[in-house]
């Protein structure tokens, strides 16, 4: 993509096809970046990362956008994403779900924007309560796109986030645990070398 698009091939369908890759690229990036051991490094690669792959990411999804056969809403719930505006991303993978119902990204959208909101909230009921429909969107997602890896990763850190929360709460997480362990599995299964993302 990127070689036709230096070569000067340029069209808003390979604008959207670059940008979404490039988007792609900066999640799982950015997903491997919060496990560097200090804030300074996390937030030091962070910022690599928006320079070169969030901003250019964005401005391709913004050109290409009028050539989706997908429901708009859907590239305006990824460019939301990219700028961690999550209420924004809920609304919009609704709004593209009603109109596209198979859009699997579009529901692993929707269950990455409860799990940003439940890790960066403090009231244990309302994690609570934003993991159940973390949870919910991913199994929506894993339903629609069984095969896709980044859904069956954010099952795994949704799962991960429960079971440190339960036993932060002095609750059993031995069935959470048990799911968790069976999400990883999955995982595994459908990208045997992405074990640095779990």
């Amino acid at each position: 993509l990127e070689r036709a698009w230096n070569e000067g091939y340029r069209s808003p369908d390979l604008s959207l096809a670059l940008g979404r890759a490039l988007a792609m690229n900066y999640r799982e990036a950015l997903d491997m970046a919060g496990a560097l051991p200090t804030k300074e490094a996390r937030e030091a690669r962070e910022k690599e990362l928006s320079h070169q792959l969030r901003d250019p990411a964005l401005v391709l999804l913004r050109e290409g956008a009028s050539a989706s056969l997908e429901a708009p809403a859907f590239y305006e719930a990824l460019l939301a994403a990219m700028e961690q505006r999550w209420i924004d991303v809920e609304t919009l993978a609704d709004e593209a779900l009603k109109r596209t119902p198979w859009l699997f990204e579009a529901a692993a959208l929707k269950g990455q924007a409860f799990l940003a909101r439940a890790k960066a909230h403090g009231d244990p009921v309302q994690v609570f309560a934003l993991l159940d429909e973390a949870e919910a969107a991913l199994a929506q997602a894993r339903t629609l796109g069984p095969s896709d890896p980044t859904v069956a990763i954010l099952e795994v850190r949704a799962l991960a986030q429960r079971v440190q929360l339960e036993r932060q709460a002095g609750r059993s997480a031995d069935g959470t645990l048990a799911n968790c362990r069976e999400a990883v599995g999955r995982a595994q299964e459908i990208r045997p070398d992405g074990g640095e993302a779990l």
